[in-house]
């Protein structure tokens, strides 16, 4: 059609400005028309079932969706022709099919997946600027199935979801205590004081991860209540706001050489969560998970013999294990809808959960609510909003290192002193009934929310932006009533109130390019990335106590006699660049990267720290493979990344104190260091990814080899200069290596019966190489069983730390002798070497037997080998004249005997060094799913009941009740098993359906 536009005639541009118009509004709908669908079914092969979550795309085009729950999927605006549907899901084998798409009409392509251990096409977000292929990765990065894990284990919070299922990830309960802090650490100890947490990111937002315990007093202020940590160290756990529930996967950098591109706080790792979604297409799809049981600890406390001896008035002794333990009761409800139609997708969650400790008064009661919206804005613009709001009041057990503990008193009381009053014995200080009577709270508002552009102008040229904030407002409360009596109190009374205010803000952009060069310029094709990371942290401390009251009733801190308080502020500031080049040479691909970081806390002439990086990996061709092997990939990579100092490492600082009595002034604190530099993680590591029979058998195997230098080190200064601390300089270096294996298999895969297992194991080392010029020769003797020393071995010290030993070596005197005429024993005049207090070695073994279309049942197993502990538990036990062991070698009237001075003589040179090692029968769950016709009946679909156990029994030789105890929870430099309560054993039922 042609136009032709004359000016002298008017109506013809009007005519002309019509038909273009008109073409404009109409073009794009004919365009539309031409455009068909791609739809069909996922399901298992061997089983029919439907397959929820698998990943289906238009291969060559961005457009994809997830399969719902019955497995279905719908793929809208697919361009008429041939295209090629591809569908990836964990655990099963990657399948294509290609399609024909009619214009305006629908094609089908169903898909019967096989089993398969091998991922290679699974997609990885975390540290690689961009989704990348696993078979394109040149290091170790592990993802772990969250929605999958859930299906059949209940799991109660975040830190249940990682334990045992990642080697190089050591997650573990240390503190019997609901809501108390975890231990949560990769690849061992790479600092001699910084944390030792990895990074924690939710959907792109780094997010406050706090496990230590502030309740003591205000950090930097020498600021203190009166007796003890507000719940004797432990502290609350934040990762204990985190609803799994809402979680769909997670991923894991374990290192520099995978987490570089995250700069100046990676060195510990990366762990991203990434929350669910809604499907696109999908109508509503509602799921409920209902949970009850209880908490309940194994009755192995160490005081089983009580009620063998009365005290002055008759009185049975009462033994904690049968008055102590209770059952803590647990339910949860958590209700989830996602759906969504072309444009918009939504995932909607709420839940309340309640959960009591087996010892009490102990709970905690948690409120969750998330929102996630994906909005297709456009052909090329996509725009998802993130927020997610938890409410965790948790009323913290009073036990540990702590003379107001419930634990602490029970336990360590002579039976002998029982009382009509006081059964137990009267405590070590306090009595259990007041310590019964403190009320300790942690009440915590939380949101996590953030916004993410996605541009893509090109299937080949994208961009990413997100910003985001956490926040996190922590009130604790303590109170001590009027009338009971507490150490360094009396019976007068004391409130304490904290407040600890932190915000998280979060801003990042990535672009991505990728390119093909044409075939005169060799045919290279690769991928570009770019892009810059920034972070802004703020935390406030605050507190208040009141001691002392006119009299009961009175329960303000105004209230009191005496008040006190103190507050405290700091302030972080990180801002990184980074380039990222990865080439691709058929099945070679070699990424190599760099990022520059500034952040506030470097001392004032330090500048940019830069941190480079390199990967190679390359996927074996078939022709290459023996018969056995049916896929290989090798990898080897090099990164660097670093840990910031503190915010105020770099100042020097004051603080208040009073002079000729009522004179305000200032004494010096910490001396400072204006030319402080970040401590610098460089990590090598190579691996072996292996598909046997098939791919029925995969097989992940790394080593890694890792050497953090300028480690900060307090140097003492000399007392004349004034300051009451040291000086934080950069002077150690830290070794830590290691082997990682991951082995995962399909035994057997029939519709009637389906065994899938799994075994992870990781061997690690650490050493201390290195103490800077400060450090001076020292020796440690070397004695041998009989007591008798054999050598002085020679090392550089500074302050407990020496070289070439771990960063958690443990030094005792040890006996030497034993004289049978006075039973008494001797001991070394000098301390020496007996272990190292982390485990270097640690293995899972876990197994899913599927039976029929119905029945799961789930085992896991974990074990720990090669730490030790200085068991003052069990000493001080013996000394209060508290512990079976002493009690057994009484008489039956409670008299004394040889023996038992002999023991009491022992424990009172030296505490004994037990090991730590033992294997522990994690995870037992029993899934039923409930027959579908019946549920369809009454309006449900797919539905279950689980039954399950927690932590159900271990296997150790430690003399203790459990071996992983720890009284300050995940404490970064703290092992010590003191007065800790361990771990209870959880027992739950679980029913879930959909709607």
């Amino acid at each position: 059609m042609n136009f032709r536009y004359h000016p002298t005639q008017g109506a013809r541009p009007l005519s002309l400005l019509a038909v273009v118009a008109a073409m404009a509004f109409l073009l794009p709908a004919q365009v539309a028309a031409q455009d068909g669908s791609v739809t069909g079914q996922v399901t298992a092969a061997t089983t029919g079932q439907p397959i929820n979550g698998a990943q289906v795309t238009i291969m060559d085009t961005s457009l994809g969706v997830l399969s719902n729950v019955s497995g279905r999927f719908l793929i809208n605006n697919v361009p008429a022709g041939t295209h090629t549907v591809q569908v990836v899901y964990v655990g099963y084998g990657t399948e294509t099919q290609e399609v024909v798409v009619p214009p305006g009409g629908a094609a089908t392509a169903d898909f019967a997946l096989g089993v398969s251990a091998v991922a290679m096409d699974e997609l990885i977000v975390t540290g690689t600027a961009g989704a990348v292929e696993r078979r394109k990765l040149g290091t170790s990065a592990a993802s772990l199935n969250v929605s999958d894990v859930a299906e059949v284990v209940p799991l109660s919070d975040f830190s249940q979801t990682l334990e045992g299922r990642i080697p190089g990830v050591r997650s573990i309960g240390t503190v019997g205590g609901v809501g108390a802090g975890r231990e949560l650490r990769i690849r061992g100890t790479d600092s001699f004081s910084l944390s030792q947490r990895p990074v924690i990111y939710i959907d792109g937002i780094r997010v406050d991860a706090q496990q230590r315990e502030w309740g003591s007093g205000v950090p930097g202020t020498g600021f203190s209540t009166t007796c003890c940590a507000f719940s004797g160290g432990a502290g609350e756990d934040r990762l204990s706001d985190l609803n799994p529930d809402e979680i769909d996967r997670v991923e894991v950098l374990k290192g520099p050489a995978a987490s570089t591109l995250y700069g100046s706080e990676a060195s510990g790792g990366v762990i991203q969560i990434f929350t669910k979604r809604g499907r696109s297409n999908s109508p509503a799809n509602f799921a409920l998970t209902v949970n009850a049981g209880f908490n309940r600890h194994r009755e192995n406390f160490p005081t089983s013999l009580r009620d063998n001896f009365r005290g002055p008035d008759g009185t049975v002794a009462w033994d904690p294990n049968e008055t102590l333990i209770e059952n803590g009761l647990i339910n949860s409800y958590d209700l989830t809808v996602d759906g969504g139609g072309e444009a918009v997708t939504y995932f909607v969650s709420g839940g309340f959960s309640f959960e009591e400790g087996s010892i009490k008064p102990n709970d905690q009661k948690r409120a969750n609510l998330r929102v996630n919206l994906n909005w297709t804005a456009g052909e090329n613009l996509t725009v998802a909003v993130n927020s997610g709001y938890v409410r965790n009041r948790i009323w913290s057990l009073q036990s540990g290192n702590n003379w107001l503990g419930i634990y602490t008193n029970a336990l360590l009381t002579n039976p002998l002193n029982a009382t009509a009053e006081e059964p137990y014995g009267g405590g070590l200080d306090v009595n259990v009934a007041d310590a019964q009577a403190i009320d300790t709270y942690s009440d915590t508002d939380r949101w996590t929310g953030g916004v993410t552009l996605n541009y893509n102008p090109s299937p080949d040229f994208t961009h990413r932006a997100t910003i985001g904030l956490d926040a996190v407002s922590d009130q604790k409360t303590r109170y001590m009533p009027f009338g009971r009596n507490y150490t360094y109190i009396g019976r007068q009374g004391e409130r304490n109130i904290g407040y600890r205010n932190s915000r998280q803000f979060t801003a990042e952009y990535v672009g991505n390019l990728n390119y093909s060069l044409p075939d005169w310029a060799g045919g290279l094709a690769g991928n570009l990335a770019f892009g810059s990371q920034g972070y802004w942290d703020i935390t406030s401390w605050s507190m208040a106590t009141g001691r002392g009251f006119a009299g009961e009733g009175v329960t303000t801190v105004s209230g009191a006699a005496l008040t006190l308080g103190a507050e405290a502020f700091e302030e972080d500031v990180n801002l990184g660049v980074f380039v990222q080049n990865r080439f691709d040479f058929d099945n070679l691909f070699v990424t190599a990267a760099v990022r520059a970081d500034g952040n506030s806390a470097f001392g004032e002439n330090y500048g940019f720290q830069i941190y480079p990086k390199a990967d190679v990996a390359y996927n074996l061709s078939e022709g290459m493979l023996p018969g056995l092997i049916s896929s290989a990939k090798v990898r080897a990579a090099i990164g660097m990344a670093g840990k910031a100092p503190g915010a105020f490492d770099q100042f020097q600082t004051y603080v208040p104190n009073t002079v000729l009595a009522d004179l305000a002034g200032v004494r010096p604190n910490n001396p400072g260091n204006d030319v402080i530099e970040p401590e610098v993680k460089i990590e090598y590591e190579g691996g072996l990814e292996l598909g046997l029979w098939n791919d029925r058998i995969g097989v992940d195997a790394t080593y890694w080899h890792a050497l953090t230098q300028n480690a900060l080190l307090g140097i003492p200064l000399p007392p004349s200069e004034g300051f009451s601390s040291s000086k934080r300089q950069n002077a150690g270096e830290i070794l830590n290596r290691g082997i990682e294996v991951a082995m995962n298999t399909t035994v057997m895969d029939r519709s009637s019966f389906r065994w899938s297992t799994g075994v992870n194991f990781e061997w690690i080392h650490n050493e201390i190489l290195d103490l800077g010029d400060a450090a001076f020769p020292d020796s440690l003797p070397v004695y041998g069983e009989d007591g008798s020393l054999l050598r002085w071995d020679q090392y550089m010290r500074l302050g407990t730390y020496w070289v070439g030993q771990p960063i958690f070596d443990q030094l005792s005197r040890v006996i030497t002798g034993w004289d049978p005429a006075t039973r008494r024993h001797s001991r070394s005049a000098y301390n020496t070497y007996v272990g190292n207090l982390q485990p270097s070695t640690l293995a899972s073994f876990s197994n899913d037997f599927a039976i029929g279309q119905s029945l799961r049942v789930a085992v896991q197993l974990r074990g720990e080998w090669g730490a030790v502990m200085r068991n003052s538990d069990r000493g001080y036990g013996v000394r209060q004249l508290a512990y079976d062991e002493y009690l057994e070698l009484l008489n039956s009237d409670g008299s004394a005997t040889p023996a038992s001075d002999s023991l009491l003589d022992r424990m009172r040179l030296v505490y004994p060094i037990d090991k730590r090692d033992n294997i522990r029968l994690q995870e037992v769950s029993v899934n039923y799913a409930l027959p579908a016709d019946l549920m369809s009946a009454i309006g449900l679909g797919r539905s279950s009941i689980t039954l399950s156990g927690y932590n159900l029994h271990w296997w150790d030789d430690c003399h203790c009740p459990d071996p992983n105890q720890q009284y300050r929870g995940g404490d970064d430099f703290s092992t010590s098993p003191f007065l800790a309560v361990p771990q209870p054993r959880r027992f739950l039922v679980s029913f879930r359906t959909r709607f």
